[in-house]
């Protein structure tokens, strides 16, 4: 009896269910925690947790023994947090049983089935208490868990607080405040290409759709570019008015894309609308990075999931069980035709508003044909772009297609869309900003700016309906930075400058580590008269000649940020050559000015020099500036180490 008594007081706490359950979820959160809110986690936290304390009575109640209930639940739970894991290590195959084909989600499914079935009928009948392997499950679930906390925690502890580095844009101060207060649509088309791209690389073409939007009043830059490459980036820089490191302490080695999340949701155009008595609209969009959730009207449909919970689920055999309309794919679908069907309805919100819809298209998934086809992919639910894609399957060719057809889809309802919106606003027109926030990804790649096609990436559609207003300050080549900039210029008296347009790609994995391209995206979208930003250098200051070597940061060197340098001459000169010292690794180029006119440019590429340091270049001014004369030169840093510097300029 006293052994006895002494075997119930070393039985362990059974913990190892709710351990095993808490792992993948907070697993997941870890991984992603750089993209998404902790509060994401809660609700499928909780739900999981309910359901494996139900699983385990149940398992309880029929073995009739908690230890063996236990043990149950955390095989079914391990398996069902596996199953999408071991889907995507696996080559995509078909198996035929006779008339019906297998898959390699059914057959692996069908294999855990078995697995839970045999493992039930062993636990049943076994005499054994299975008391050490308890204590080794709840063991392996603490230290499971525990990892995960600590990794998701650090990266709550030592996330960036930006708030206090934002550069203010001080002319919506004093801004007017009009008596007609047109309502505003900021459409975002994700990923949508600009027509010449998109005829050249997928062979579509959308000529008549550009006409449309022509002959209803719209200015379409026929060289438009993105300043980013990433979706988060280039939002919250349009809607920001600014780039991206103007809008906080960003560390070009930071992961962490939530603080800048942070200032897209509480962004400065919506502050500026909000401040006079615009109502703030937004629709779900299934992204979590633009959730705009704290607006007035927050638009979403009842069946909606957050991208949270659509990457938990791939994890798992549920997508199996969701057919046609209840899929992932077609929730997605539903997702984008609500918002194209809902957008004229918004008229009904009381006016003045601002209104922001992010449509997910034609970015992948591709879900669309071109008549508007329900299409289901051959694999688990991913909205992964470029590279992502191909990393998941996908192929180059397949990206070309699916693209193409679902651009075609996406074109047509986007254009009845915009007709019903400017057809029911009658005499109150609306301003509208129909944009894409990059290009295609077809040639993209995450790992490096050298592997991707910068000329699909930055070419997007960008398009603006201004009723009343002057059209003619949108030129060919301007960035979405400055959209609203022309805006709030044209409707409420505001006096933004215009910022130079350039464009910055950035890796997946480091999204703060900006490599300019401007220079290699052509002349179309440089455009060196809006350079306001360069620091101004006296002449007098930087023509003392350094010695080649001389360290970068040395005392008298003009260390660069990206904005580079304005070297103001005093007066027009006609000098035939100079000499300039500039870090050996980095990569410049030099506009020769009249005030803001461009005479004349050139590029001084890296040249490693063994010491390291400043290396001394004697070159010749371009015939055209000597011929015409110049009174300022900008030196623009354009790639390297980003430890940018000038020891001297003196010409000759």
């Amino acid at each position: 009896m006293e052994e006895k008594d002494k075997n119930r007081k070393r039985k362990p706490l059974i913990l190892h269910p709710l351990l095993f359950v808490l792992f993948p979820v907070l697993f997941l959160y870890a991984q992603n925690a750089y993209l998404m809110r902790l509060k994401d986690v809660i609700g499928p936290l909780v739900e999981f947790v309910l359901g494996v304390v139900v699983l385990t009575v149940l398992f309880t109640l029929i073995l009739r023994n908690k230890v063996k209930g236990a043990l149950m639940a955390t095989l079914v739970a391990f398996l069902f947090f596996t199953f999408g894991h071991i889907i995507e290590i696996l080559p995509d195959f078909r198996i035929l049983f006779g008339e019906t084909e297998i898959g390699r989600s059914g057959l692996i499914f069908l294999i855990w089935c078995l697995i839970i079935y045999y493992s039930f009928k062993y636990i049943r009948k076994s005499n054994k208490a299975f008391l050490k392997l308890t204590r080794a499950l709840n063991f392996i679930g603490l230290v499971l868990v525990a990892v995960q906390i600590v990794h998701g925690g650090f990266v709550l502890l030592t996330r960036v607080d930006a708030s206090d580095t934002v550069e203010k844009n001080s002319p919506a101060e004093q801004s007017a405040y009009p008596e007609i207060r047109p309502d505003v649509y900021y459409l975002i088309l994700d990923g949508y290409g600009r027509s010449d791209v998109l005829r050249e690389i997928f062979g579509y073409d959308n000529s008549e759709f550009i006409s449309f939007l022509r002959d209803r009043g719209f200015v379409v830059m026929d060289k438009g570019h993105s300043n980013y490459c990433q979706t988060l980036l280039s939002l919250s820089s349009t809607l920001n008015m600014n780039f991206v490191k103007k809008l906080g302490d960003f560390d070009r080695n930071l992961k962490d894309r939530l603080p800048l999340n942070e200032k897209l949701w509480d962004n400065e155009v919506f502050r500026f609308f909000k401040n006079r008595g615009y109502k703030t609209v937004s629709f779900a969009s299934g992204s979590s990075a633009t959730e705009f959730e704290k607006v007035d009207f927050y638009v979403s449909p009842s069946w909606t999931v957050n991208e949270f919970r659509n990457i938990l689920m791939t994890t798992t055999p549920l997508p199996l069980f969701l057919y046609d309309e209840k899929s992932q794919y077609a929730q997605h679908r539903k997702r984008l035709n609500y918002i194209l069907d809902k957008l004229p309805d918004i008229y009904e919100v009381t006016s003045p508003k601002i209104v922001f819809a992010h449509i997910l298209s034609p970015h992948p998934p591709f879900v669309f044909g071109p008549d508007g086809e329900e299409l289901q992919p051959d694999r688990t639910f991913y909205a992964g772009d470029g590279s992502h894609f191909m990393d998941r399957g996908g192929t180059v060719e397949e990206y070309k297609n699916g693209y193409k057809g679902q651009i075609t889809y996406i074109t047509k309802r986007i254009k009845k869309t915009i007709e019903a919106i400017l057809d029911r606003a009658g005499e109150k027109q609306p301003i509208i900003v129909l944009q894409a926030d990059h290009g295609s990804g077809s040639g993209l790649s995450w790992l490096g700016v050298n592997k991707t096609d910068i000329r699909e990436r930055f070419s997007i559609l960008n398009a603006v309906y201004l009723p009343g207003g002057d059209t003619s300050v949108f030129y060919d080549g301007i960035t979405p930075v400055n959209t609203f900039r022309i805006i709030l210029n044209q409707y409420f008296d505001t006096d933004y400058e215009l910022l130079a347009d350039r464009c910055f790609y950035t890796t997946w994995a480091h999204p703060f580590n900006f490599i300019e391209v401007t220079r290699q995206l052509g002349p179309d979208v440089y455009q060196p008269r809006y350079y306001a930003e360069a620091k101004p250098v006296d002449y007098r200051d930087i023509n003392k000649p350094k010695k080649q070597g001389t360290k970068w940061d040395t005392t008298g060197c003009f260390v660069l940020d990206d904005d580079g340098i304005r070297v103001d001459l005093g007066r027009k000169r006609h000098d035939t050559g100079f000499s300039i010292s500039v870090d050996n690794n980095d990569d410049y180029t030099l506009y020769f000015r009249d005030d803001t006119a461009l005479v004349a440019r050139m590029n001084i590429s890296p040249k490693i020099i063994k010491e390291g340091g400043l290396r001394v270049d004697e070159r010749s001014i371009p015939e055209r500036a000597v011929k015409e004369g110049f009174d300022n030169i900008l030196i623009i840093p354009y790639g390297g180490d980003q430890r940018y510097s000038v020891g001297h300029m003196s010409l000759r």
